[in-house]
């Protein structure tokens, strides 16, 4: 069951939308508040599922109740903004505060509370689902957090570059002391061959895991049995690394040599399979560990055990048959090997498996097989491999790489993101003369001279230019010197950072401080300027010109920055907040623009309009100039505009919806419908059609435009329209060959391609609507033609007129306009022709990107 609260002003609304929701799901309980208030105290005494709530609503409107149910009650429960409120920035605002879903009042009652209640069904089921993510992610970092198992990544030569010793520090190895050391050097000869067949296999390509034992060296000469699970590190579909998880085994193997006296208590689980291939023991720990009972599993044979995957009996029963035959037995059926199974309830673990052969005489007669649960160990091994994933893109991300130069050889060695930098294939060699040749020439002696400064002092840092292919970039580079007990320098390590971007920005706010001192004497505003040194601004200077618009004198503002704060509408703190945030916090800030009230010195409030630019930006100190432009009567102007749009889209649209409603219920109450209820339904869905029209002949105002790809665009809408089209009996066909082909448009282009094909549907009179396209030079040519009965010649260039109205089907008179409203927008055109289907040809030109 699906508890929800629809919180909406208008109670006719609330109780139509109750009905409609609930028809439309039985599992959907629906409570109603018509007050934003109301459901507030609703919300804190009780537990709801979803909350689904209007735009503007008197008092708290529904972005401040949600505002705060996130902030308030620290509550991330599904909430739906629903409303007929359609500006762009309300859908964005609602986002931005933590809104689920916005959905946008508008089409039939049922349509948009069918979509209605299938959104609320999704984020419910979504937010069910991400909680009991979160508790299993809970539960696997408590997991990892208590792995101690040994870590070693060595190259493709063996050469060990990382080391992590966890539980075997009996070695004595510190881990520095193995790093660069070959992982050959601690296996004693007579096992290192095992190595060696691994590495073989891994250059012929094998990504496989392997599980193996080995004895290895202690730094006193010990030989130390352990488990080791290798594992290949691959980055492009190439086996870059190996990773080796090591587990010391003595007590393991102690256990193996006493098995007979503690085949029953040990630990791990532990089976007997006989000369047959039958199983004719397990013990206690198997059954627990596989989920099966005894009398399940012992009688059976390898290819009867429900728990293994068909590979992993393959694999069992070949190596017992070498065994049973006394043949060598293949690599990699070599004691222990890994198996996947699947216990009894499902779940998949990895198993490790140790096998001994059971002889009389000579003459084998079974195995014994010890299994040892690595699942853990595979899910550090995976995720190892995926931090050091992500360690790589970061440094790629922050455009810092790594190198270092042994002083001995003159050998450079770079990582993959300084080879990147550089515009080289990775692995290309590299010695310290080939990477001055890189350094732009003005900079080479400088380059040099510090690097030799550095030989003596230990360190250095620097930025200096490099050239690739005549291309400059800068780069800032940062070295340590390692030397030996007698201070001579053995080593050089840094890292280099491509800083290009910054020193571009660098330059242009140069030229911009540059510019802005000459506007500063022109302009009419009020110019101020501050300072904002480690996160905090100080006013430096604000232009006379103030007096004029707030009252004041510059110096109430310069001597106590707090009077901004003072001055500024409540409502309009947050802006300020934020705008400082971004300042501070954003290294690529261009500019800022927002609009603020301010009050002025007799207590009245302006609309000012705050632009920012930044002079200067430097480590914790940046310089900011900024203008403040009275746009009061402006603003109030748009005030205006917007009340009486919002009553129309809200108000209207909100009554005419409940009008349609009723209407639906009615006609279904009644069992049949009538030309009274027929036409009366008409005149609501042309009203609504009107509305919405109106919404986007001033969106069309607002649009931006954008590079859209035709063909997937245009097949877009055919899937959009198929069904409306398919319900009035008409075929609609995509046959649009411009593949590849983009168009400089916007949003709107859907409602324009709408339009079109609504006409066709409504006044063609004909069976067929067929999309279509050519390019002309620098423009491409979409048609939209039908079959039907045609458009006179006489009223071809009338029929875009806004409110021509021609023949029985005519309406609103606003669908051709508003088509040729959005095409104009775009630069382009549409033309009304004759069709060679018999109908008529509309033919949209759109600038080619």
């Amino acid at each position: 069951m699906i508890e929800a609260l629809l919180v909406d002003d208008d109670k006719s609304f609330l109780d139509l939308a109750k009905t409609y929701l609930e028809n439309e799901n039985e599992n959907l309980e629906v409570e109603v508040s018509s007050s934003s208030k109301k459901a507030m105290k609703l919300i804190e005494g009780r537990e709801y599922d979803c909350i689904v709530s209007d735009y503007q609503m008197p008092g708290l409107n529904g972005l401040e109740l949600l505002k705060r149910v996130r902030e308030d009650l620290c509550s991330n429960i599904p909430f739906i903004v629903f409303t007929g409120k359609g500006r762009e920035e309300v859908a964005i605002d609602a986002l931005n505060l933590g809104a689920d879903r916005y959905l946008q009042k508008g089409g039939s009652p049922k349509s948009q509370f069918g979509a209605l209640a299938h959104y609320i069904s999704k984020e419910v089921e979504w937010h069910r689902t991400e909680k009991a993510l979160k508790k299993s992610e809970k539960k696997y970092r408590r997991l990892l957090e208590t792995t101690q198992e040994a870590i070693f990544v060595h190259d493709m030569q063996g050469e060990i570059d990382f080391a992590n010793m966890g539980r075997l520090e009996k070695l004595g190895y510190d881990e520095e002391e193995l790093e660069g050391e070959n992982v050959l050097d601690f296996i004693p000869d007579n096992q290192k061959e095992i190595i060696e067949g691994h590495r073989r296999d891994r250059l012929k390509g094998d990504k496989g895991s392997y599980l193996f034992e080995i004895d290895i060296f202690s730094k006193n000469g010990k030989k130390i049995p352990v488990e080791i699970s290798s594992t290949p590190l691959v980055e492009n579909n190439e086996i870059q690394k190996i990773l080796l998880t090591v587990r010391d085994i003595t007590e393991l193997k102690s256990r193996r040599e006493k098995f007979s006296t503690l085949f029953d208590v040990g630990p791990d689980p532990a089976y007997i399979l006989d000369r047959k291939g039958e199983i004719e023991e397990v013990n206690q720990a198997f059954c627990e560990k596989s989920g099966y009972d005894k009398d399940e599993i012992i009688g059976k044979t390898v290819n009867e055990l429900p728990f293994l995957t068909e590979e992993t009996k393959k694999m069992v029963l070949e190596g017992f048959r070498k065994r049973m035959a006394g043949e060598k037995v293949p690599f990699e059926m070599e004691p222990p090997y890994t198996v996947q199974v699947e216990t009894k309830d499902g779940a998949k673990r990895f198993g490790q498996i140790n096998i001994s052969v059971l002889k009389k005489g000579d003459k084998p007669t079974g195995v014994v097989g010890i299994v040892r649960d690595i699942t853990e160990q595979k899910e550090l091994e995976r995720n190892l491999k995926k931090t050091r994933s992500r360690l790589k893109r970061s440094q790629k991300l922050a455009k810092i790489g790594s190198w270092n130069i042994d002083l001995e050889t003159c050998k450079l060695k770079l990582s993959e993101e300084t080879y990147r930098i550089f515009g080289l294939p990775p692995g290309k060699p590299m010695d310290y003369n080939k990477f001055l040749k890189y350094v732009h020439p003005e900079d080479r002696d400088y380059v040099k001279e510090e690097l030799k400064k550095a030989l003596k002092k230990g360190e250095c840092e620097i930025e200096h230019r490099i050239l690739i292919d005549e291309e400059i970039k800068w780069v800032r580079e940062k070295a340590d010197i390692k030397f030996n007990e007698e201070g001579d320098p053995l080593e050089v390590i840094g890292s280099l950072q491509d800083i290009t971007k910054q020193k571009k920005r660098e330059k242009k706010l140069k030229e911009r401080e540059e510019r802005l001192e000459t506007h500063l004497s022109q302009t009419p505003a009020v110019i101020y300027t501050y300072e904002v040194i480690k996160g905090n601004p100080e006013t430096t200077y604000v232009s006379e010109s103030v007096k004029d618009v707030l009252g004041h004198e510059p110096e109430y503002y310069t001597s106590d920055p707090q009077n901004f704060l003072n001055d500024l509408h409540p409502e309009d703190k947050q802006k300020l907040f934020e705008k400082e945030e971004k300042l501070i916090t954003e290294e690529d800030t261009d500019n800022i623009t927002v609009d603020y009230r301010f009050k002025d010195k007799k207590g009245n409030y302006h609309w000012l309009r705050d632009e920012e630019k930044i002079l200067s930006d430097e480590e914790n100190h940046k310089k900011v100039i900024g203008a403040w432009w009275d746009i009061t009567e402006r603003k109030r102007a748009e005030e205006r505009k917007e009340f009486l749009h919002s009553l129309l889209r809200h108000d209207v649209q909100n009554k005419n919806q409940v009008v349609e409603g009723y209407l639906e219920l009615l006609e279904e109450d009644l069992g049949e419908t009538n030309d009274y209820l027929k036409k009366a339904k008409e005149a609501c869905q042309t009203s609504q059609e009107i509305i919405e029209k109106i919404r986007v002949l001033r969106a069309v105002e607002k649009e931006e435009i954008e590079e859209i790809s035709l063909k997937p665009f245009t097949q877009e809408i055919i899937k959009e329209n198929r069904a409306r089209a398919e319900e009035n009996d008409f075929e609609l066909i995509h046959n649009c060959p411009t593949q590849g082909c983009k168009v400089k448009a916007g949003q709107l282009l859907n409602e324009l391609f709408s339009n079109l094909i609504e006409n066709a549907i409504k006044h063609s009179e004909g069976s067929k609507i067929i999309i279509n396209g050519k390019e002309k030079e620098d423009k491409i040519i979409c048609m939209v033609e039908d079959n039907g009965k045609g458009i006179p010649d006489k009223i071809k260039n009338k029929i875009f007129k806004k409110g021509y109205q021609h023949g029985e089907t005519a309406e609103t008179g606003l669908g051709l306009y508003l088509v040729k409203e959005i095409a104009e927008e775009y630069n382009g055109k549409v033309e009304a022709k004759d069709s060679e289907l018999g109908g008529t040809r509309f033919e949209v030109h759109l600038q080619k990107a």
